[in-house]
């Protein structure tokens, strides 16, 4: 009766936006998606593609799979990202929308961006059933301690790198506890106070020595202006 019970409950999330964009980053780079940012996301409006961009507080799950849906509507490959400040923080109403989809459609990649040092996420990291159903994206950051299980479990461990010695050697740690499966990705940081080039080079002694790749931010380089992805051939 308890679990009955549980199941009638509206989850409700917290969101900062539902868009489609691109994915600008990592090993799914290049990829039209329907993005799902979490309350907290830094996101900027301008890189949004304005066709689908709908703002909010919070939504109850079933209306943001109904969204989803709407936004997929077109895709030939669909791909629905989960990201922005952090979806462990809102572990269950997360699981709930990414079974949703999976029942759905089975066929839709789902890719789950963490820092993996949110409140709730050593609850994600106990579900092994949902983990085997989407790619995980695990970022550590330096000023939070990541939960291990999530990082060795990952898909794809983006990692941003600059210029200091100590962000280095925390760069190294990670690559080196990551499952051998994992896609690593380093991402030089572009900020004012970084050595671009410097932090550039960190990144390749970094591919060589772990046998991951350099990853660009597109979003930090190149504006996206609005797309229109049902158009065969743009002229």
């Amino acid at each position: 009766m308890l679990i009955f019970m549980a199941r009638c409950i509206i989850m409700v999330m917290l969101l900062k936006e539902v868009s489609i964009n691109m994915q600008t980053e990592g090993f799914w780079q290049g990829l039209p998606a329907v993005f799902i940012s979490c309350f907290g996301c830094s996101v900027k409006c301008s890189n949004c593609i304005e066709p689908f961009r709908e703002k909010y507080e919070s939504l109850p799950v079933p209306k943001i799979h109904e969204l989803v849906e709407v936004g997929l509507k077109d895709f030939e490959f669909p791909f629905v990202v989960i990201g922005g400040g952090e979806p462990t923080d809102q572990s269950e109403e997360v699981m709930e929308l990414i079974e949703m989809i999976k029942t759905k459609n089975k066929n839709i990649e789902i890719q789950v961006e963490t820092s993996a040092a949110g409140e709730d996420a050593k609850k994600f990291a106990g579900c092994s059933g949902l983990l085997a159903n989407i790619w995980l994206t695990v970022s550590p950051k330096q000023e939070k301690e990541p939960d291990k299980v999530l990082v060795k479990r990952a898909n794809e461990l983006k990692l941003i790198v600059s210029d200091k010695k100590e962000n280095l050697e925390f760069c190294r740690y990670f690559s080196s506890i990551a499952s051998p499966l994992s896609k690593l990705r380093y991402q030089p940081l572009n900020a004012d106070n970084v050595n671009f080039n410097a932090a550039l080079e960190n990144c390749f002694y970094l591919a060589k020595e772990f046998g991951g790749r350099v990853s660009m931010q597109w979003q930090r380089f190149v504006k996206l202006e609005k797309l229109n992805f049902n158009r065969e051939v743009s002229v």
